[in-house]
């Protein structure tokens, strides 16, 4: 690609002719918006740039969207504490402590490590640590490795893996998308 020139003498860059007038910090740094972030290797017999970072790695990694299906995750983590209202639009992974009300437009997943104390309602919800409180599953509520749950559940479907515990009133409904 050429740069307008008005005239100047140009010499070649990588694969860029560079004004005279322009230094080779700007023509590496124009090359760089050219090849939209990646510094790829060059060399003399392609035209190449030796100025020009030797490494095929990305600066700046790409976000792989595929691993949830550019579904928006949230994640509290072991060492994280909320109180208040959290609303997501899309999945919710807790590992840590929360007091307060949890909504997901998604699924909720509270971890082996998690302790809460709240209202809970999302898509698919999952339990494996310590919950206190009413929970809606709006599709599936699954207790699994040493859940514990007390407190009222609404549910489509539910699923109770040996080993742990509910404590209150279960109703079931349809399930809802």
């Amino acid at each position: 690609m050429a740069l307008p020139t008005s005239g100047m003498a140009n010499r070649p860059l990588g694969r860029i002719c560079v004004p005279d007038t322009l230094d080779c910090v700007s023509a590496i740094l124009i090359d760089f918006c050219l090849t939209q972030g990646r510094m790829e290797p060059q060399d003399q017999q392609t035209g190449g740039n030796p100025h020009m970072p030797q490494t095929e790695k990305p600066l700046v990694q790409p976000v792989d969207l595929s691993q949830n299906a550019g579904i928006n995750v949230v994640n509290l983590g072991a060492d994280d504490t909320l109180q208040g209202r959290l609303e997501v639009q899309g999945d919710l992974k807790i590992a840590g402590k929360v007091d307060g009300e949890l909504r997901a437009t998604g699924n909720i997943t509270i971890d082996s490590s998690a302790s809460v104390q709240a209202s809970i309602e999302g898509s698919n919800v999952s339990v494996r640590g310590q919950v206190t409180g009413t929970v809606t599953a709006r599709r599936r509520l699954t207790l699994g490795g040493s859940g514990r749950l007390s407190g009222d559940v609404k549910v489509g479907r539910l699923n109770v893996e040996d080993g742990t515990t509910l404590n209150g009133n279960v109703t079931m409904s349809h399930e809802k998308g």
